[in-house]
């Protein structure tokens, strides 16, 4: 209708401009005066409809952002507290699914990112370059951050963290320590400043970095036997109430350092409670009833698999992330006299049979 419209309003335009061409052009070859003929009244041509201009299109208006919900606490259920929650020590390393909320990394994998869990951004490191090489990694720090007890955080605590996971005391045993394995020297020329030198230009050293067990401790507190009753971190969650065969809960830390992308302070809720509950089926009720809200599922808190279909079909929407990989791990407990002595794991190493294990299963073997 409007493009029709404008081609009417054209096409007389043009008419009533070739008319006024060809009347200027007339007139006379002869100089004789003629006769003038009696003038008729020209005929009225219907006036043309005068076409509207186009109304201008209203600017919509901007979509507001939606704002975040404060306040609240999630309750989930974990099936055991730990109570050695070091996670650069094998006992306490699955404990990271509860000291994650009060630690931080270096570097972490982007959670908003839903199409890749390989992302790495930074987490306590604000930026990071990496030599030509491919073997240096210098890292600057965030500024402004603190530990729960207000200590500032600097360079220090990270070469302290890391270098527990490459030389860590004995008998300790730690996952973390295959992770550093390629670091042949960590630096703090300043308090802001980390500098890692590599063996080999590894592709995966950052991923590594970025794995919860991998988290920052405070060097002013060397004593394991304090931190894990303390769990001083610099993570948007400080420990509550510590009660490890029934309940952790963890309260929002006022003095949390890192912002949202708006820049408001984080995290939203007011704290976290997690109910230790150790028995699948009693997890699964607790669930249905309403006293737990999620299960961050570890190797030995999973929901038992025939409850996962009912969940499923009872709680239409609900959101499941499934662990896509299998794995089996021989851990070995080292406060056990026996398995202290080097040579004891070395020998029930050679003893495992890399090849049965395959046989068994219809994965692939990696690692040793």
């Amino acid at each position: 209708m409007f493009i029709s419209k404008v081609r009417g309003g054209a096409f007389a335009a043009i008419s009533l401009a070739v008319i006024l061409t060809l009347s200027a052009c007339g007139g006379g070859g002869s100089n004789a005066t003629a006769t003038p003929n009696a003038t008729q009244a020209p005929r009225s041509s219907p006036t043309a409809a005068a076409t509207s201009a186009p109304q201008p299109t209203a600017t919509p208006a901007p979509t507001p952002t939606p704002q975040p919900r404060r306040g609240g606490v999630l309750v989930m259920r974990l099936a055991q507290g730990w109570q050695i929650r070091d996670t650069y020590d094998a006992r306490g390393g699955f404990a990271q699914v509860l000291t994650s909320s009060m630690t931080n990394t270096l570097v972490t994998t982007n959670p908003y990112n839903f199409k890749s869990s390989e992302e790495i951004i930074g987490d306590l490191a604000r930026t990071w370059e990496v030599s030509a090489d491919g073997l240096t990694y210098t890292f600057k720090l965030n500024p402004g951050v603190a530990w729960h007890d207000g200590t500032p955080f600097t360079a220090k605590d990270v070469v302290y963290s890391f270098n527990r996971g490459i030389n860590p005391p004995a008998p300790q045993v730690t996952f973390n320590r295959n992770r550093l394995a390629n670091v042949a020297k960590i630096e703090a020329p300043d308090d802001a400043t980390v500098v890692i030198t590599g063996k080999v230009p590894s592709a995966s050293f950052l991923r590594g970095l970025s794995m919860n067990f991998m988290q920052i401790m405070p060097s002013h507190i060397p004593d394991m036997g304090v931190w894990n009753t303390k769990v001083t971190g610099t993570g948007p969650f400080k420990l509550k109430t510590d009660r490890p065969t029934e309940v952790v809960e963890v309260e929002r830390n006022a003095a949390y350092w890192k912002k949202d992308g708006a820049g408001q302070a984080l995290p939203y809720l007011d704290g976290l409670t997690y109910f230790i509950i150790s028995d699948a089926t009693n997890a699964y009720a607790a669930f249905r009833t309403g006293r737990i809200r999620a299960n961050p599922g570890t190797y030995d808190s999973d929901w038992a698999p025939q409850h996962i279909p009912e969940i499923q079909a009872d709680f239409p929407g609900i959101n499941q992330q499934k662990y896509t990989s299998s794995r089996w791990d021989v851990l070995i407990n080292s406060n056990n006299p026996s398995f202290q002595d080097l040579r004891v794991r070395q020998a029930v190493s050679l003893a495992l049979s890399r090849q049965d294990f395959d046989k068994e299963g219809a994965g692939v073997r990696r690692g040793e």
